[in-house]
Order: C-alpha cells, then structure tokens, then sequence
C-alpha cells in the first residue's frame, strides 16, 4: 500500500473524523449484490450486482447434463465466490471511496441454503471424486425433496414429545438442515460419509473470507433446531435412522457466534478477490430477511417486521417466550443481540446516545443507563482498548468491567451449561460474578469480593 494512503485496517490509525465505510453483500436465489454504506450515517453510496453464472440448478446438473428429480434446487458455490471477486469491486469503485477507507465486511444469505463440505471447508462439488454428483452441491433454500424426511422428523418428534417441536410452529420444514442431511444419507451414503461439515451458506461464505469456521445463532436456531443449548439428540437421530445418530456431533457441533460479532479479519486470499485491505474485520454471517430488523429500526419487545421478497418473512421481536402455532420458529438472540467489544462498537456508542436522548425527548419517559458492559474484551488488542475508552468518554463511571474473552464462553452454551456450571474458575466466570456483586451492592459488593469477605 502506498505510503501517502492511510491503513484503516489497522484501527490506530482510524481517525474519528474521517468517513469510514462497510461493504455490505446481499447473497439472493439468483444473484449476489454488494452495497458500500458510510458509517457515519448509514448512505448507501455504491452497489453492483452479480448474477450467478450457473443461476438454479433444478431440472439438470450443469457440470455434466444429468437430470434432476422433481422439486431438486442446487447451486453451484462457486458462484458465491464469483460475487466477491466482481460486485464488491464494482460496487467500490461506483462508489468513488478508497478501499483503504473500507473497516469491514458483513454478509447475509438466503437460509436454509446448506453445503457438504470437508474439514477445511472445501465443498465436496469440487473434488474430482463428487464433481459429477448431485448431492455434492449446494441444496438451495428452496430445495423441496426432503420434504418426505421432514414428515418422518415431524411425525416422531411429535410421537416423542420432542420440547423443540412447539418451537417451531409443530412443524419442520424440508428446506431445513436436518430434513436435507436426512435426505443426503438415504439417497447417497458415500457423499453423506465424505461429509465433514455440513454447514450453512451464510457460515460458508463468512469461512472463506476469514478463514475460519463460525456459526452463527440466527440460523443455527432458526433452521438448524438448535433450542436451549442443544441440537436434537442422539437417541432422536438415531430413531430416524441408526447411520443419522451422530449428525449433529459429528457434522454440525461448534461454538455459536452472536449476530453483531466479529468472525475473524479478512484474509490475504479474500483481500486479493474484493480488493480490500487484508485484515479489516469481518461480521458474523446472518439470514437474508432478519438482517433488515435493525435497518428498519424493528428492534424492540412487540415490534412487527413484514420483509417481501422471493418468499415473504414476518419478524416479531418479544422479550419472553411464546409457542405459536404455525410460526417458523423462535430464537433466543436470534434477531438482536449487543456486539463484541470491538471498532464497531464504537459506532454502536453513538446510536445508543442518540436513542436515548430521543426516548428522553420525544416521549417524555426519562430512561437512565444504568451500567455498560463490554464483553470478548482482550486486553492485548488495542481495538478493545480503544472502545472502552470511547464508552468511559461517553458513559463515564456507568462502563464496568469488561468480561474477557474466553474460548470457555463459546463452549458453555454448546454443552446446555451456564458458565457457572462448565467452568465455575475460570476467568469469565469471575468477570459475570463481579458484574452481578456491581449490581445488587455497587461498588462496595465489589470490594468485598477482592478482599474475599
């Protein structure tokens, strides 16, 4: 990079007052669409479009001509890869903003759209041995095949009494990860045992721009049936079918990342497709339609958002849990949830302050911040620093401290445990223990605690 341009993928060099920019990419059924928003204020000032070259495979497989069976939708994910290297680009250089301006990149994905792919994310579509079969590509969301297995999964999980189903409207769609991976093991065994992580799109393009494995709450929850810290059982799995027992362990099991965090930083390789600086910050994947609830400010308890598109989505945001007959399904953080400690919490300060002087007065209802928590705080990165600095500016004595980062905290909700009870001495425990002593005495219960009372 030419010494004269700033390098904004390193946030010391970030000054306050310059216009920072994100590139935002839209993953659809036909085409991919990549934005360039100023953070400053949300303008959208560049975008490109790129449609998939090999669109919807759903009558014949484009690598070699064999017909499809009926209600079979595949893609090719190559096409993805294809969005990247032309619309983000395209969509910079419309939008006349250096890239060296650009801090980061978030995705959304049409969902449930899910791969077989190996350890390193390799999609089993581009081995030499699978290239020609079709449950070695991409089954799009609205790949409706499975729909026999979905049936067989509704009918046991209700002769079971499964406490998910009710989560889920009492009904599981085919388009759904568990439905299809079904699906993958009846009618091709060899790809299904070849399969090392069957993951969804929206994690799959996130792993190649960062280059590691994430998944993300949203459709984890949504399309994946996770509920309360778990995915389907074992003994369940097994009773569909004694090969699809370990499906979840084997094929989905990983640590779940909050919409809103950061997934890891953009990678050489990825930086060479977009033509953005290596290294700026790279957001957690999401789905397509739930995406729009912040940008329309649907964000709070009762708040209803209608998104039409190729199919149509009704979001509704509650602060408890309700079962509702029909309904798609219920996510605990699945739609909102606060960020990591990193730049773009910097951002987030702003639009906090400005909700609440807007609460205050527009509506006459006095609304005090009682404290501020910064978590995945590492005190080794100057990012995190500079956050909690930017909210002590702000919120002064209101920051408490920080929960550090943890790879514990990540693999408490994957084994149905609090913190508390997967590692009680660990450092994140005792962060959430201060941060409760703060709460319930003040700033004399956290004295207690240090000198052991």
């Amino acid at each position: 990079m030419d010494s004269d341009i700033t390098d904004h993928s390193d946030p010391a060099n970030v000054n306050a007052n310059d216009d920072m920019y994100v590139i935002g990419v839209d993953y659809g059924t036909l085409s991919g669409r990549a934005v360039v928003v100023r953070v400053s204020d949300g303008r959208e000032v560049g975008s490109a479009v790129h449609t998939y070259t090999h669109g919807v495979m759903d009558r014949v497989l484009a690598v070699n001509g064999k017909p499809l069976p009926p209600d079979w939708a595949l893609q090719d994910s190559e096409d993805y890869v294809d969005v990247l290297r032309e619309a983000v680009p395209k969509a910079v250089s419309a939008s006349g903003v250096a890239p060296a301006q650009v801090i980061g990149i978030a995705t959304d994905f049409t969902a449930c759209t899910v791969l077989p792919v190996l350890a390193d994310g390799t999609p089993l579509s581009r081995t030499d041995q699978f290239r020609d079969r079709p449950h070695a590509y991409v089954k799009l969301w609205k790949h409706h095949a499975a729909q026999a297995h979905a049936d067989r999964i509704n009918a046991l999980a209700a002769a079971r009494g499964e406490a998910w189903l009710p989560r889920y409207g009492g009904r599981i769609s085919s388009e759904w990860e568990f439905a299809k991976g079904l699906q993958l093991l009846e009618e091709d065994p060899e790809i299904y045992a070849a399969t090392e992580r069957w993951v969804e799109a929206a994690d799959w393009i996130i792993w190649q721009l960062c280059g590691v494995e994430t998944r993300n709450v949203c459709t984890a929850g949504y399309k994946g049936i996770y509920q309360d810290g778990a995915w389907p059982s074992t003994d369940f799995l097994g009773a569909l079918n004694p090969g699809f027992a370990q499906f979840a362990v084997d094929k989905l099991e990983f640590p779940l990342s909050p919409l809103g965090g950061r997934a890891g930083s953009l990678t050489a390789q990825a930086a060479a497709w977009t033509g953005l600086p290596e290294g700026i910050a790279v957001a957690v994947g999401n789905v397509d339609a739930h995406v729009t609830g912040p940008a329309a400010k649907a964000t709070l308890p009762g708040q209803m958002l209608a998104v039409m598109g190729t199919s149509t989505c009704h979001v509704m945001n509650g602060d408890r849990l309700a079962e509702v007959p029909g309904m798609c399904g219920v996510v605990a953080d699945g739609i909102v949830v606060p960020v990591a400690c990193d730049f773009l919490s910097l951002v987030g300060v702003r639009q906090v302050i400005k909700t609440v002087k807007n609460v205050n007065s527009l509506l006459h209802h006095p609304v005090q911040i009682h404290g501020v928590l910064p978590t995945f705080y590492d005190s080794r990165a100057r990012i995190c620093r500079d956050a909690i600095d930017a909210m002590k500016e702000h919120f002064g004595d209101r920051v408490m401290p920080p929960i550090r980062q943890a790879t514990r905290l990540k693999e408490a909700p994957a084994q149905g445990k609090t913190i508390f009870e997967y590692a009680p001495e660990s450092n994140a425990a005792e962060d959430y223990l201060r941060v409760v002593d703060l709460l319930v005495d003040g700033p004399a219960g956290q004295m207690k605690r240090a000198v052991g009372q």
